[in-house]
Formats: structure tokens, C-alpha cells, sequence
């Protein structure tokens, strides 16, 4: 069964195929856009709900960073050990202090 030609889904679909002008590449454009907005947002809302931390461990005679609060507790240690004074600070990443 062949759709009639009279019918207007029809011809208002034709119509649309024979649009090809500048604004489809400004819609891609804008759809690009925006799916990197929303891939901005995503990483954003990630890292505030995630945030990566790490510790500076400063000493009289040294200053260590650590990713780890386990591997800050081991400069501790190691600060105990020397029998120096140290200082042992905990920071969020990209946050400006």
C-alpha cells in the first residue's frame, strides 16, 4: 500500500529533506556544544562529590607529598623516628589555600 500523495506527513517529510542549509551545521554545532557542556558538568559534579585529596608532610629538614593518608602516615612515622617536628596538613586538589 503506497501512502497517498495527498497526505501531509508525507510531503511536510519531503519538505524537510529538501532543507539542507547553513543551519544544520550550526545545529550540529550546538548539539556538540552542548553534549560537552554536560560532559564538563558531569567530571565537575564528580570531583565534588569525589574530591581527590593529599597531605604535605613538612619537617626542619624535609617536606613530602602524599596521595595517601596511609602513605602520609608513614612520613609521619618516619618524622617520629628522626625525632623532628613536623606538620602534617591535609588539601582538596585544585582548591587554592
Amino acid at each position: 500500500m503506497q501512502a497517498h500523495t495527498n497526505d501531509p506527513n508525507l510531503i511536510k517529510i519531503n519538505s524537510v529533506k529538501q532543507k539542507t542549509t547553513m543551519s544544520d551545521f550550526f545545529e550540529t554545532a550546538l548539539l556538540r556544544y552542548e553534549e560537552e557542556q554536560d560532559q564538563l558538568a558531569r567530571e565537575e559534579r564528580e570531583r565534588e562529590e569525589n574530591p581527590k585529596k593529599y597531605w604535605f608532610i613538612v619537617t626542619d629538614e624535609w617536606e613530602e607529598y602524599a596521595d595517601s593518608r596511609e602513605e602520609a602516615d608513614g612520613y609521619i612515622e618516619m618524622a617520629k623516628k628522626d625525632g623532628v617536628r613536623y606538620s602534617c596538613t591535609e588539601h582538596i586538589e585544585g582548591e587554592r589555600y
